[in-house]
């Protein structure tokens, strides 16, 4: 398998988080381009290659995976314009769509790697439906969640 990142991946997190404001990117910018974008992409095209061995519906374009680091600063508290990681939902679906329950989500940092799946920001009819359909099926839940069989 393919090295996809390097120290430098990380040591552009560590300089952003110092210095996250517009004109320090702009002036990194081709740092960004080159270790962090790039290798990203690199990586979130080959999991998807990947993951379609597994289920098929995973097939999607991997530049619609992948999240901008431009933050939604409108209703914030912290104001800095950038996040400080990359992320990707790779659920076939070809947005961000939160409600698919087959994508897996992951997200690379200076901090670590975060890794999830499931469902995120369920609204009410959806989530009605899901607890009914885990209501119906407490001894798989009890399982999964005590590790015994309920």
């Amino acid at each position: 398998m393919a090295a996809y990142f390097t120290k430098d991946f990380t040591k552009f997190f560590i300089d952003l988080s110092r210095n996250n404001h517009k004109d320090w990117f702009d002036e990194n910018r081709k740092r960004y381009e080159q270790f962090v974008k790039a290798p990203f992409l690199d990586f979130t095209s080959d999991f998807i290659k990947e993951a379609k061995k597994l289920d098929k519906r995973l097939d999607q374009d991997p530049k619609k995976a992948i999240f901008r680091i431009n933050k939604d600063i409108r209703f914030a508290k912290d104001k800095s314009p950038y996040k400080l990681h990359m992320a990707a939902l790779v659920n076939g679906s070809f947005n961000k769509d939160w409600g698919n329950p087959n994508g897996m989500y992951y997200q690379f940092s200076a901090e670590g790697i975060w890794l999830g799946g499931g469902l995120y920001n369920v609204e009410k009819p959806l989530l009605e439906k899901i607890r009914n359909a885990m209501a119906k099926k407490t001894k798989g839940i009890g399982c999964i969640v005590g590790g015994k069989e309920i």
